[in-house]
């Protein structure tokens, strides 16, 4: 079922979390259970070095967003910071994959 208002499209949403504790630069942890909440909410994601990009409908996308948020205050994080960026085409569907594919299409010099 599909959120009032998404128009009927996927979005891909990239997300980067960023939580700490005192003591350390490291943000794995927070990322290792931002992933966890993804896994069990059954969405497709992709890992890269500075975030995750999820597919879904848009309304589940900014509730995903919260999820992790309570997640990482379940975990008792002492700074959390989380950065997204939505892309909602609403002319036609568009996958990550698509997206990826046009860009290493155009490099081959497949498309113009």
């Amino acid at each position: 079922m599909r959120g009032a208002g998404s128009n009927d499209r996927m979005a891909v949403m990239d997300i980067q979390v960023s939580a700490r504790r005192s003591g350390t630069v490291s943000v794995s942890e927070g990322v290792a259970a931002a992933h966890r909440v993804i896994a069990a909410a059954g969405l497709k994601s992709v890992l890269h070095p500075m975030g995750t990009c999820v597919e879904g409908d848009p309304a589940r996308l900014y509730r995903l967003a919260a999820e992790i948020h309570e997640a990482l205050i379940g975990m008792r994080f002492e700074r959390i910071a989380i950065n997204i960026k939505v892309d909602h085409r609403l002319d036609r569907e568009q996958s990550m994959e698509e997206k990826l594919r046009r860009v290493d299409d155009l490099l081959a010099g497949q498309a113009t």
